[in-house]
């Protein structure tokens, strides 16, 4: 997927736990983040992360968050992204007069990350995540916006449920049978696994790189938000869940169907 937005969103984080509560912003840390964990609770604590509640969703925790107020609109990011993408966009709804609700999908971002391999984390499984959030919400009708694998969860959401649509927006989204791409359809016959076992540093430059490339121009990419999103699809939970949570569930079934 491309953007040319000023990065492409790329936070992930770890927990299978069922709920945590919302962490104060004036925690710190002593000490620099080395731990895995600690990395994770510091981009929790980043005054950029958008979601900082969790609720339970099927069983499953979900990060999200709500921001301004009046005209309802929903956002959701694709992969291997979070809500974090949108940092840079809620600012401007909110101050048009919006209430902007964001979360990471289930298997994504801040969101939990499943330890049973048979969780579905697909964009099926997501629609049920986006349906669950609305109840929470109070959510009627809506403004619905989505970006990549996002907008496979909102046509199948859209395709079921028109009449709470108020306008749907989608932004570079997947459709029909328009991924995954080759190269990906190749390392999913080969077998994830051993993707998901590399070293660690061969696993950060593969996804830096790859990053990059996604950019209109690499040279303006956020050298702070490259950190944090490759800080979140690595490590002990972080580079499992990638393949595992979301790469072994791009199949387009999703979208052909409607």
């Amino acid at each position: 997927m491309r953007t040319d937005d000023r990065e492409l969103g790329v936070a992930a984080v770890a927990g299978s736990a069922p709920a945590f509560g919302r962490v104060p912003r004036s925690t710190t840390l002593r000490h620099p983040p080395t731990h895995s964990f600690e990395r994770t609770l510091m981009n929790f604590l980043s005054p950029d992360n958008l979601a900082v509640e969790n609720v339970i969703i099927n069983g499953h925790r979900i990060t999200y968050g709500v921001h301004g107020a009046a005209d309802p609109v929903v956002l959701v990011h694709g992969t291997p992204s979070s809500s974090y993408i949108w940092r840079n966009v809620v600012p401007n709804l909110v101050q048009a007069g919006y209430r902007t609700h964001v979360f990471d999908l289930l298997g994504y971002g801040l969101s939990e990350r499943p330890w049973d391999p048979e969780i579905d984390t697909s964009i099926t499984a997501n629609v049920a995540v986006l349906e669950g959030l609305l109840d929470v919400w109070g959510l009627t009708t809506f403004h619905l916006v989505a970006h990549d694998i996002g907008g496979g969860v909102a046509q199948r959401f859209g395709v079921h449920n028109s009449d709470r649509l108020r306008s749907l927006t989608m932004i570079d989204v997947v459709s029909f049978d328009s991924y995954p791409s080759k190269r990906t359809q190749q390392q999913m016959a080969e077998g994830l696994a051993s993707l998901a076992k590399k070293p660690d540093d061969e696993h950060r430059a593969h996804f830096t790189e790859w990053l990059l490339s996604t950019h209109s121009n690499p040279r303006n990419f956020d050298p702070r938000a490259l950190e944090q999103y490759i800080d979140f699809i690595s490590g002990p939970i972080g580079q499992p869940s990638l393949f595992h949570h979301q790469i072994a569930h791009y199949d387009s079934k999703h979208t052909m169907e409607i």
